[in-house]
């Protein structure tokens, strides 16, 4: 991880409007590029191009920072608070979440509306 210590993991995070990043450990698993694999929590599907196309700017130094191609694995929301507590730093410190957390979690286990809606007869 030494050739990650000139990048800036706070630039990159308020770039990405806040989220937590991280460079991936040994621990993600054996892939083609896992050294170079940022990981961007509190990202659900439909925000994750938005916040690729803000990453965009960044990814000439990111890239030469790593050595070649930047992987870019995003995490939901619900799959960081079940999963990945350790990046939200109140919940890390086995601190209760803050209300909107609270509701940000509950909302993230309940369906979503359909994506249309039935034309009336």
């Amino acid at each position: 991880m030494s050739q990650h210590a000139t990048l800036d993991l706070t630039e990159i995070s308020g770039v990405l409007e806040g989220r937590p990043v991280r460079w991936a450990s040994a621990a993600v698993g054996d892939y083609d590029g896992r050294e170079r694999t940022l990981e961007v929590f509190l990202a659900d599907a439909a925000e994750q191009r938005p916040l690729l196309r803000l990453l965009r700017p960044l990814r000439p130094a990111l890239e030469a920072g790593v050595g070649g191609p930047v992987v870019v694995v995003f995490h939901t929301w619900a799959e960081t608070f079940r999963l990945y507590p350790e990046v939200l730093p109140g919940l890390a410190l086995g601190m209760e979440p803050a209300p909107a957390l609270v509701d940000v979690q509950v909302w993230a286990k309940t369906p979503r509306p359909p994506r249309r809606v039935p034309r009336a007869a």
